[in-house]
């Protein structure tokens, strides 16, 4: 079941992508890094 949902899931990413006319991104390049900012932080007890 889990396998026809991921497989579901890359068929919608890649139709978007060919609807928005984007290459399709090749490695890890789905996983899109974002910076944060962490302020704050102490250490657990």
């Amino acid at each position: 079941m889990k396998n026809a949902m991921l497989k579901d899931a890359v068929h919608e990413m890649v139709l978007a992508y060919h609807q928005q006319n984007k290459e399709i991104p090749l490695g890890n390049s789905l996983i899109e890094q974002l910076p944060v900012e962490i302020q704050n932080v102490c250490q657990a007890a």
